[in-house]
């Protein structure tokens, strides 16, 4: 793998549901030797509920600002201070994330 790439400062995925990020994501996170950020396990951890109960419950627009939110501060979340960036000083700065 070329190294340029283990020290970008993320790859984000973006796509249809069902269309494999998750998949791709957790393959490639795997080959670069880093941890994969799921933006809908973040949501739903935080919010306490599934995605669909928040779609159904407040709807498309509520679920889009949680959204937005939560991905604002996945990507602005200091590596060094989580557990799930935890890894050398030199990957620190690695990430992937997936998007809904």
């Amino acid at each position: 793998m070329d190294n340029r790439l283990k020290c970008s400062p993320g790859i984000y995925l973006i796509g249809f549901m069902a269309s494999g990020k998750t998949t791709i994501a957790q393959v490639l996170a795997d080959r670069l030797g880093w941890d994969c950020v799921d933006l809908d396990t973040e949501i739903e951890t935080r919010e306490q509920t599934s995605i669909a109960e928040i779609f159904d419950t407040r709807g498309e627009a509520e679920f889009r600002r949680i959204e937005a939110e939560v991905l604002n501060t996945v990507v602005r979340q200091p590596r060094a201070e989580s557990h799930r960036w935890s890894r050398s000083a030199a990957d620190r700065s690695c990430s992937l994330a997936m998007l809904c």
